[in-house]
């Protein structure tokens, strides 16, 4: 996995080395992606601090499946429900879609607020 990342960005090394790979993962960390001023490192702690919604598309018809899978709705079989986690900024965008483009005003989804403490969870 540390390899296609890596080569995504252009990068190669000796990979299955503990020295090589701790220093290929380091230098990803560190690196800024064309285009954007934070480092992987900085996002990816941006992103996990943040607080954000947890959108579940219960009791979805079956025929909106397609576009709950296009706009990033995951699948949880345990559940059977659709669900997509996003930021509290976009949480009002996301809801109205969810409510004429899944359930053609019939019906509503479920949300609940997620932080850092859940997210990453062991529960």
């Amino acid at each position: 996995m540390l390899s296609h990342l890596l080569s995504q960005v252009g990068w190669f090394y000796e990979a299955h080395r503990a020295d090589a790979d701790v220093t290929a993962l380091l230098h990803l960390l560190d690196h800024a992606p064309i285009g954007q001023e934070r480092t992987v490192l900085a996002e990816a702690i941006g992103t996990g601090a943040r607080a954000g919604w947890i959108v579940e598309a219960s009791r979805a018809p079956f025929h909106a499946k397609d576009r709950l899978k296009a706009r990033g709705y995951r699948w949880d079989a345990a559940k059977r429900h659709w669900w997509r986690e996003v930021a509290h900024a976009n949480f009002d965008e996301e809801y109205g879609w969810c409510v004429v483009e899944v359930y053609a005003g019939e019906g509503k989804p479920r949300f609940r607020s997620i932080d850092w403490t859940q997210r990453y969870s062991a529960r």
